[in-house]
């Protein structure tokens, strides 16, 4: 889930994103690690649950 709002094309770092319960999202919280460092396709807000097809 987005911490904060996010723009297109950013690079995402541990402070960008935290695993949140109940963890219904398409993103598991142990592919943590997966998802930092990899680039934004679109902006999103905070609290948006993000999807792998949100990452580049």
């Amino acid at each position: 889930m987005a911490d904060r709002d996010l723009a297109e094309g950013h690079v995402i770092t541990e402070a960008d994103i935290w695993a949140r319960r109940p963890g219904s999202g398409e993103i598991a919280a142990y592919d943590f690690d997966k998802v930092v460092g990899k680039r934004l396709m679109r902006s999103v807000v905070r609290n948006t649950q993000l999807k792998w097809g949100d990452l580049g």
